[in-house]
């Protein structure tokens, strides 16, 4: 399994830093988890070929995780025309959302090469490559919308995704992390990066991937408690890939 960050940023783009997007190939083929980024940009310059695509997983339904799946849509209805894949959102109203946006941009409907289907917690997706699982989160708790983290399986390893969490972490899947996940992809956006470490220490994983953070001042705490932490602590760029 290769992970690719095509943006890290937090809630803003930064200089050098997309909306956050994490590309996962496996075996060829590729899938998204979150679209904040613009997509469909980085993909063709980067030369992947758009048809290995095959599923988009959204954490929440925030700008900077899911605005890239406008250009997306349109592209892959007007001109993609041999590209075929589906979007899992956490809530109806995004995908009649985007259904309705990208009708009124073409003057017709989307394509139905694009499906949609809403995540659901628990394994929600499995194929030949790769398995889904998601864990709720109450980042979005307050609006009483609805937010999840993913545990992510492929070729016999296990990558999990945070996704947007709550300000006090109450929400830090370590019961779903713990022991089970060969890389933990956490954000820092919304909590204290002090609060962040004390949770990574109890989560037992052997890499830490840290990305979302906000204010970039607390790259400097978390760097520095790195150093003292019994595991591998990295902090991706855009573009930046692992094999893992």
């Amino acid at each position: 399994m290769k992970i690719r960050f095509l943006g890290t940023s937090h809630g803003v783009p930064m200089p050098g830093r997309h909306y956050q997007s994490i590309l996962i190939e496996v075996n060829e083929t590729l899938y998204l988890v979150d679209a904040g980024a613009p997509v469909m940009d980085i993909l063709i310059n980067e030369g992947y070929d758009l048809t290995k695509l095959k599923a988009v997983f959204v954490t929440h339904m925030h700008v900077d995780h899911m605005l890239g799946l406008v250009d997306m849509a349109v592209l892959s209805t007007w001109y993609y025309k041999d590209v075929s894949y589906k979007i899992y959102f956490p809530e109806q109203q995004g995908i009649d959302a985007l259904k309705t946006f990208g009708a009124t941009i073409l003057k017709e409907e989307l394509t139905d090469r694009i499906t949609f289907e809403l995540v659901q917690p628990g394994t929600f997706y499995q194929d030949e490559n790769l398995k889904m699982t998601a864990v709720h989160t109450d980042h979005m708790s307050v609006s009483s919308n609805i937010a999840y983290g993913f545990m992510i399986e492929a070729d016999g390893k296990s990558v999990y995704v945070t996704g947007d969490m709550h300000a006090t972490l109450k929400d830090f899947a370590v019961d779903a992390v713990k022991g089970k996940a060969d890389v933990l992809i956490p954000e820092c956006a919304h909590c204290s990066a002090e609060n962040l470490v004390e949770k990574l220490k109890m989560a037992d994983v052997p890499k830490v991937m840290v990305v979302h953070v906000f204010p970039v001042s607390k790259y400097d705490y978390l760097k520095e408690a790195g150093k003292e932490l019994p595991f591998e602590m990295i902090f991706p760029n855009d573009g930046d890939s692992y094999e893992i």
